[in-house]
């Protein structure tokens, strides 16, 4: 929604408010407090805007390497990206799957757990994320992703019960 901020709140506001009750233009009491701390809020606002600006433009940067298969620059790009805007799905997304292009799986496995913290339904990093970590020799962190999976897939349910028991075949063997 636009003109509207979230702000984090604190216990000790339900106790100001509850000594407010019985007090005349107690909502003039509280706009003039929070008046006196607007332009620190605001200024908080601008930086983090800002970040988030300069995450976007180092994504774009990345999206052009990545189109001319540049991975390095891209991954460095992104690198910076995720510094600015450490909440930004699809930079966490793209880094991830550039890792795993260069087989750099312990690095794919941190920003792969990042996008799907970001979006915990996502088909598409639950099937990579569990190739990181078959990768990797985690069956179990591989086997975990699948039964995830299962109820994203009604279509292909046989195919990916084939690949859990496999998985498990594996993990049993250990």
């Amino acid at each position: 929604m636009e003109n509207l901020d979230v702000m984090p709140a604190n216990v000790d506001l339900s106790a100001a408010e509850i000594e407010l009750i019985g007090v005349e233009e107690k909502e003039f009491i509280v706009h003039k407090e929070v008046e006196k701390i607007r332009d620190n809020y605001l200024e908080i606002k601008n930086s983090m805007d800002n970040f988030s600006k300069l995450g976007n433009e180092f994504y774009q940067k990345a999206q052009r390497a990545v189109s001319n298969q540049d991975n390095e620059t891209a991954i460095q790009a992104l690198e910076y990206a995720v510094n600015y805007a450490p909440t930004n799905f699809d930079v966490n997304f793209t880094l991830a799957k550039l890792y795993m292009q260069e087989k750099q799986f312990m690095q794919a496995l941190v920003y792969m757990k990042q996008a799907l913290c970001l979006d915990r339904r996502s088909l598409d990093v639950l099937q990579k994320l569990s190739s990181v970590m078959i990768a990797l020799g985690d069956f179990t962190g591989a086997y975990c992703c699948f039964k995830r999976i299962l109820p994203l897939v009604i279509n292909n349910q046989k195919e990916y019960l084939e690949i859990i028991k496999k998985c498990s075949a594996w993990y049993q063997q250990k």
